[in-house]
């Protein structure tokens, strides 16, 4: 029944979880972003770490550029370079000295000579911004290795996550408010209180709650026939209706699940094919003569680069996976 008090309570009740269950999914969005800074971090570390031996390397090899080749110095530097190539992007550059100038992006000094230069991450805006030695935005030209993948993953793939779901919070929420709007409550006045609220537009998953209503204060008949339950039959009816860029709210809900496993299997898939290429490169280094910066070492940086990238991006994905898929199910 409509005056029924324990079916307008059950109202607020599954109100109250539908909203509940909003805000953990954008909380959880929110903590892999949150992990993705601290990976992002770490990461900038081991650059500038390596960066670092990279100079001191070229100290040495500008000491004895007249020597012969030092097999073992040359060793520990394709060591560095290699796991230098899984971090982030770099142009390398051969000195007559012997000396490796490193230039991250191809343009960013990250080593010159003996001299490093260390770059670093910046936080202050939704958006990771990387910077030079002299605090200049080199963002754009971080593209590969994890440092590309993390920075992708929070300035684009969340905030892509985060939008969709927004609209479907802020959609349902205004639905269910305009509906309950056209009906009269228990007392037959016009609802002088909405069901949900949000705080803006831009974090509707996230303060998705409902308001301070009262079981007696849902609309759940309409102006012509008070006492009835034409405006709760209505608002029953949204959960067909395909509200949410032509599909209904549950459809959209899984809609924004399936994207993210499908993001998954993108990115498992082309790290299975980046990870063959990398084998095969590194056998072809194996059997080079001599270990000096030859045609298939280069390769293997630019595999390693691409390779770490889409590792990166498959343990993120399959983080926020879970967290959706408990959600919606």
């Amino acid at each position: 029944s409509p005056n029924d008090a324990v079916a307008r309570q059950s109202v607020i009740d599954q109100a109250a979880q539908t909203a509940q269950s909003f805000q953990q999914t954008a909380l959880g969005i929110a903590q892999v972003s949150d992990n993705i800074v601290s990976q992002t971090r770490d990461t900038v570390t081991a650059i500038n770490r390596i960066g670092a031996q990279l100079a001191d390397f070229n100290k040495l090899f500008r000491a004895n550029s007249e020597n012969a080749e030092n097999a073992g110095i040359d060793a520990l530097v394709h060591t560095a370079l290699e796991e230098l190539s899984g971090l982030a992007n770099f142009t390398l550059v051969k000195s007559n000295d012997g000396s490796l100038n490193v230039y991250l992006g191809g343009q960013t000094p990250l080593v010159t000579g003996d001299h490093q230069f260390a770059v670093s991450a910046d936080f202050s805006s939704p958006q990771t911004v990387i910077r030079d030695s002299q605090g200049n935005d080199i963002t754009a030209q971080i593209s590969g290795g994890s440092l590309g993948a993390l920075m992708e993953e929070r300035n684009s793939v969340l905030p892509g996550y985060l939008n969709s779901l927004n609209t479907l919070a802020r959609t349902l929420a205004d639905q269910v408010n305009a509906t309950l709007a056209q009906g009269v409550d228990q007392n037959g006045a016009t609802p002088a209180v909405n069901l949900f609220t949000y705080d803006q537009a831009a974090d509707a998953a996230s303060t998705l709650r409902v308001s301070g209503i009262t079981p007696d204060q849902i609309a759940a008949a309409l102006p012509n026939a008070p006492g009835g339950n034409g405006n709760a039959i209505a608002l029953a009816q949204l959960a067909n209706a395909p509200l949410v860029q032509g599909f209904t709210f549950i459809q959209a809900y899984g809609n924004l699940g399936a994207q993210v496993g499908r993001d998954v299997a993108s990115a498992k898939q082309d790290r299975g094919q980046r990870q063959d290429l990398l084998t095969q490169t590194r056998a072809m280094r194996s059997d080079a003569t001599g270990v000096s910066l030859n045609e298939e070492a280069a390769k293997l940086l630019q595999f390693q680069q691409a390779y770490q990238a889409v590792g990166k991006l498959v343990g993120v994905l399959d983080g926020l996976t879970q967290t959706l898929m408990d959600i919606i199910q």
